[in-house]
């Protein structure tokens, strides 16, 4: 800390806004990578094989 600037040195609250953007995109692709494999004709068991 300094004289002039007493509170917070670094603040990485800008840069965990990106990380959580890109959190959400990932888990976005997750989800459309699942539902393209996923059949519904099949039974849940059927699925997971």
């Amino acid at each position: 800390m300094s004289k002039e600037n007493p509170g917070v040195i670094f603040d990485a609250s800008s840069s965990w806004n990106g990380y959580n953007h890109q959190g959400k995109l990932a888990i976005l692709f997750a989800i459309k990578q699942i539902l393209e494999i996923y059949d519904n004709t099949l039974s849940v068991d059927a699925n997971g094989r």
